[in-house]
């Protein structure tokens, strides 16, 4: 054994009697990189002390391999802070140069949500289309689908809007935003109505329905919400959903200003009216 490695095997023998790591030279909250600790801070829900590590982070390395990683959890904590500029410049940042598909979806992802957030429909469309092009599977699909559909809805596109709710259910049948996809499906052409209230049972529409014709509301209808279930014996693949699965509806409009403007007339009798879908 050489000189050298006596004196480290020493040296070894030595810090281990004495109850510590030679090769530790600085605090544990110092080894760990700037991202770690931004995700440690996040699952304790200091958003804006993660945001400044991040921000930190992407400043003094803007080059760094993972500084799209970055720049999108950044987005995700600037959501949180309801930043939306803020949020919208950090996913446009991840989405310039992704490290990965993943990191280039999620990004387009929330680009998405946030123009949705501050009414740019036309932007939101494109930035979640671009999500599902770019990969379906690393996005939260069913949800994105849905507001896909009820933004297409909402402009009066109801080719596209029915597309992308029949893709929930086709392709996602057990997410929890299927059974809204089927309701509004279930719909007879393409027209809009309004949802006076949810109720837990037959009995409760029942009631709701009979007080609102005694104020003068009528075409009530009840309509029941389904949750996907497994096939039983009888091979039925739904049954009713537990959580206030009975909706009160009323009319059949064809345009969505129609039938805002009978929600607005009926929120005098309830304030839950709202345009369906």
């Amino acid at each position: 054994m050489n000189r050298r490695r006596v004196i480290l095997s020493v040296a070894l023998l030595a810090a281990l009697a004495a109850g510590c790591d030679m090769f530790q030279t600085k605090p544990p909250e110092l080894a760990v990189d700037a991202y770690a600790q931004a995700q440690q801070r996040m699952g304790l829900g200091d958003y804006p002390g993660a945001a400044a590590l991040l921000a930190d982070f992407v400043g003094r390395k803007p080059t760094d391999r993972y500084a799209s990683d970055a720049w999108l959890l950044l987005g995700d904590c600037r959501v949180q802070m309801k930043d939306w500029p803020g949020a919208e410049s950090a996913y446009a940042q991840a989405a310039a140069k992704p490290r990965t598909t993943v990191i280039s979806a999620r990004a387009s992802a929330g680009l998405g949500d946030v123009f949705a957030v501050q009414m740019n429909t036309t932007r939101a469309i494109e930035a979640w289309e671009d999500a599902l092009r770019t990969g379906e599977f690393y996005v939260d699909a069913p949800r994105i689908l849905l507001a896909l559909g009820r933004t297409y809805l909402g402009q009066g596109n109801w080719l596209m809007g029915r597309d992308r709710l029949g893709r929930i259910v086709k392709r996602y049948p057990n997410s929890v935003q299927a059974p809204e996809a089927r309701d509004v499906l279930s719909q007879p052409g393409d027209v809009y109505s309004v949802d006076l209230g949810l109720f837990a049972t037959r009995a409760e529409a029942i009631g709701f329905i009979e007080g609102a014709q005694k104020k003068g509301v009528r075409n009530l209808r009840i309509v029941e919400r389904w949750k996907p279930a497994a096939p039983g014996p009888s091979g039925a693949a739904f049954e009713p959903g537990p959580d206030r699965p009975f909706a009160v509806r009323t009319g059949l409009f064809v345009s969505r200003d129609a039938a805002a403007a009978e929600a607005d007339r009926l929120k005098s009798i309830t304030p839950d009216a709202a345009v369906f879908p």
